[in-house]
C-alpha cells in the first residue's frame, strides 16, 4: 500500500473521532462533552424522519446504456416497482438506472448487473424490505448527494432494508443511510463494499447490520469506503468468511463486531482476515468471534470503552 494513502488512513480515524459522521451526537462524548468511559453508551441514532422532509415527493427514474422501453423495463403495482428483465441488446451493457426523490414501497430488481444509482433519494417500506434483488446487483450512491434506505414496522426474521439472494455490491461516492427495524439493516448472499462512499447501516438488537455468507472489501490503491454499523447484535455476521482488505469501518453499540458461524466437523474453518483498514469500536463486547481470524500489521484497531 502507498504511504499516502496510509497516512490518508490515519487521518481519516482521528478525524472522525473528533466529528459525529452519522450519528444524532458525538458517540465518542456523554451530553457534558466528557470521554465516557465505562458510562452507558449514548443514543447512536439517526433522525431519518426529518430527513425525509428534505425530499420531493413522488419517485424520478432516468436510465443508461438502456435501450429497452420503460413500459417493459419496469412495472408499478401496489406500491411496488419491479425492474424487469431488459431485452436482449441490453444484457451485455454497463446497464444503470438512477433514483431520485421519495417512493414508500418497495423496489425490486430482476436485471442482471443492474446498477442501482442513489441520487437523493429516500425510500422507505414497512413490515417488508425497500429494495430486494434478485439477481447480481450494485447500489451506488451518488456524489454529494445524502440517500435513505427505510425499513419501519417488525420484527420480521431473516430480512431487512436491503434484501439480496445474490452478489451485492455497494459503492459510489456519496452517502446512504439504511435504517431497519426488521431485523438485519442488509441481508444477503455475498456482500461487498467499494469506492469511497459513507455508508451507515442499522439492524435490531436480534439481527445484524449485515448478515451474508461472505463479506468483501478489496484492496484499492485510490479510494477509500468508510462504512458505520449501529445498534445491533452483531455489526458483520457472516456465515462463511468475512475479508476486509481496505476501508475505514466504525462499530457502535454491537455485541460483537465481526462474527462468522464456526464451522462444523469436516468443515473448512470459518475465517475473518483484515489488512490496510482502520476498525474503530465504540460499546461493543466482542471485536471478533470465528475459527480463525488474521490481523496484518497494517490494521489499526482502536477499542474504545466496552458494552
Amino acid at each position: 500500500m502507498k504511504l499516502t494513502k496510509t497516512l490518508s488512513i490515519c487521518l481519516l480515524m482521528t478525524l472522525a473521532l473528533l466529528f459525529a459522521s452519522c450519528g444524532e451526537k458525538d458517540p465518542t462524548k456523554d451530553d457534558s462533552g466528557k470521554d465516557p468511559q465505562n458510562q452507558p453508551p449514548v443514543s447512536y441514532g439517526m433522525d431519518y424522519e426529518k430527513a425525509k422532509a428534505n425530499y420531493t415527493e413522488g419517485l424520478s427514474i432516468s436510465k443508461k446504456n438502456i435501450t429497452t422501453d420503460d413500459s417493459v423495463l419496469y412495472t408499478k403495482k401496489d406500491g411496488v416497482i419491479t425492474f424487469n428483465k431488459a431485452t436482449a441488446e441490453d444484457d451485455k451493457k454497463d446497464m444503470e438506472i438512477t433514483l431520485t426523490g421519495y417512493f414508500k414501497g418497495q423496489i425490486v430488481n430482476e436485471v442482471k448487473e443492474l446498477v442501482i444509482n442513489l441520487n437523493g433519494v429516500y425510500l422507505e417500506n414497512e413490515d417488508a424490505p425497500a429494495i430486494v434483488c434478485n439477481i447480481k446487483t450494485e447500489i451506488s450512491a451518488k456524489k454529494e448527494t445524502e440517500n435513505y434506505i427505510i425499513t419501519t414496522g417488525g420484527p420480521v426474521e431473516k430480512t431487512g432494508a436491503v434484501l439480496a439472494d445474490k452478489k451485492l455490491k455497494f459503492g459510489g461516492s456519496g452517502t446512504c443511510y439504511i435504517i431497519d427495524s426488521l431485523c438485519h439493516g442488509i441481508k444477503g448472499d455475498e456482500v461487498e463494499f467499494k469506492g469511497s462512499g459513507k455508508y451507515c447501516i442499522q439492524g435490531t438488537k436480534d439481527g445484524s447490520a449485515v448478515n451474508c455468507n461472505e463479506f468483501i472489501i478489496e484492496e484499492d490503491e485510490e479510494k477509500t469506503v468508510t462504512v458505520y454499523f449501529y445498534n445491533a447484535k452483531n455489526g458483520i455476521k457472516a456465515d462463511n468468511s468475512i475479508d476486509i482488505q481496505d476501508g475505514n469501518l466504525y462499530f457502535y453499540g454491537n455485541k460483537t463486531a465481526l462474527k462468522t458461524d464456526k464451522a462444523g466437523d469436516g468443515e473448512d474453518p470459518k475465517t475473518i482476515t483484515l489488512a490496510n483498514c482502520t476498525i474503530t469500536t465504540e460499546g461493543v463486547k466482542n471485536l471478533q468471534e470465528t475459527d480463525t481470524f488474521t490481523k496484518a500489521d497494517s490494521v489499526v484497531i482502536t477499542e474504545n470503552w466496552k458494552a
